[in-house]
């Protein structure tokens, strides 16, 4: 893995921790998108076990865990792009449903 692409796996993680945990909000209040802070995390996780499961390909006796990394990997891209959109209630914390009167 490229240190570049681990600096920003790690940044865009932190991110995305700091969208869910409250502390970085000034984004909620801009017409950005649904949900551009909490869709960080979502491209951090799947970037992430993308780029584990390049690792774990080349292990014969792990290729199993290498699929299963692939397909968490896709799923977290694709809730990513949902959630420029959409995100059902129990994907949003409480001070996000306050922000937008849910």
């Amino acid at each position: 893995m490229s240190w570049v692409l681990l600096a920003a796996t790690i940044a865009m993680g932190v991110g995305g921790i700091l969208a869910y945990r409250g502390v970085w909000t000034s984004w909620a209040s801009r017409p950005l998108g649904y949900g551009v802070g909490f869709m960080l995390l979502y491209v951090a996780i799947g970037a992430g076990a993308i780029r584990l499961a390049e690792v774990f390909v080349d292990v014969a006796s792990v290729e199993w865990l290498a699929v299963v990394l692939l397909f968490v990997g896709i799923a977290a891209m694709v809730l990513a792009v949902v959630s420029l959109v959409w995100l059902p209630k129990f994907l949003t914390p409480r001070w996000f449903n306050a922000v937008r009167g849910r």
